[in-house]
C-alpha cells in the first residue's frame, strides 16, 4: 500500500498580544488569520507551531485564542515553546500535559510511517532529563531525525540575534548529533525572523519566516525587513526525504 506523504506547515513567532495592540506597525492577530485561510486552502497533516506565540509571556487568554483558530478551520495543531511562552500554560491549554516534565514540554509526533521531535529551548538551554529524552529519540531513529525547536542549534549570521538570544548549548548539541555521522538530521526553527537554510556536517537547519515580521541578519541594531510574513511549508516523503519551502504572504 502507498503512504502518502507527510505534510507540515511550521509556522513561528507569532507574537500575538492583546486584542488591539499593534506591533511595530502590524496587526499580527490580522497576518496570523491570513496565514491561516490560506494554509487551510491546502492540504496539510498538522501545524507546528514553533514557538513565541506570545508577544511578552504566556498568557492562557492568548493560548486559547490561538488554540480555538486552528480548531475553527480544523487543522491539527502541536505546539513547541519559545522564550516569550510558558511551557506550563501551552501545555495545559493545548492538553499536553502528560509531556510536560519538571516544566519543559518535549514530545514525538508521529504520522503515518514518520516520528518526530518537538524540543522545548524556551529557556536557551535543555535540562538533563531533556538531554537524555533527546538521545534516546535520535538513538531509536534510523537514518533521517527529524526535530523541531525555536532556537537555532548552530551560529546562524544573525548579528542583532546573536549572541544575545541564541541558544546556549550549541556545542553540546552539534557534539551529539556529530556521535551519529551515519545519520541526518533535519531540524527546523524560528526565532531569528528570518528564512536561511544551512548545512553543517550531518545538520541540516531550516530557520523559519515569521508570522509577525523580519529582522535584518545584516544590522547589529533591530531593523525590520520588508513587510512580509510567511511560513514554511514541508513535505517528509514516505521513503524520509525532506522537502522545505518558505512561503510569504
Amino acid at each position: 500500500m502507498d503512504i502518502h506523504p507527510v505534510k507540515i506547515a511550521f509556522i513561528t513567532d507569532l507574537h500575538i498580544d492583546n486584542p488591539g495592540v499593534i506591533l511595530s506597525g502590524r496587526d499580527t492577530r490580522r497576518q496570523l488569520l491570513e496565514v491561516i485561510q490560506h494554509i487551510s486552502e491546502r492540504s496539510f497533516d498538522c501545524i507546528i507551531l514553533g514557538g513565541d506565540l506570545c508577544n511578552a509571556t504566556g498568557d492562557t487568554d492568548i493560548y486559547h485564542w490561538i488554540k480555538d483558530l486552528f480548531e475553527e478551520h480544523n487543522l491539527t495543531v502541536y505546539p513547541i515553546p519559545g522564550n516569550h511562552d510558558s511551557s506550563i500554560l501551552l501545555s495545559k491549554v493545548f492538553g499536553l500535559n502528560e509531556n510536560l516534565r519538571d516544566g519543559n514540554l518535549y514530545y514525538q509526533v508521529g504520522i503515518r510511517n514518520i516520528n518526530m521531535c518537538m524540543l522545548d529551548s524556551s529557556l536557551g538551554v535543555f535540562n538533563d532529563p531533556q538531554w537524555n529524552w533527546l538521545e534516546e529519540y535520535i538513538l531509536k531513529s534510523e537514518r533521517y531525525v527529524y526535530i523541531f525547536m525555536h532556537h537555532p542549534p548552530v551560529i546562524s549570521g544573525s548579528k542583532h540575534m546573536e549572541p544575545k538570544y541564541m541558544f546556549r548549548e550549541m556545542g553540546r548539541f552539534q557534539q551529539l548529533c556529530q556521535q551519529y555521522p551515519e545519520k541526518t538530521f533535519f531540524i527546523t526553527t524560528g526565532h531569528y525572523h528570518m528564512e536561511k537554510t544551512i548545512v553543517q556536517n550531518n545538520l541540516h537547519i531550516y530557520i523559519s519566516p515569521s508570522t509577525y515580521l523580519q529582522i535584518n541578519p545584516e544590522k547589529e541594531d533591530f531593523q525590520i525587513m520588508p513587510a512580509y510574513y510567511g511560513y514554511r511549508n514541508i513535505t517528509i516523503s514516505e521513503n524520509g526525504t525532506f522537502q522545505t519551502n518558505a512561503v510569504y504572504l
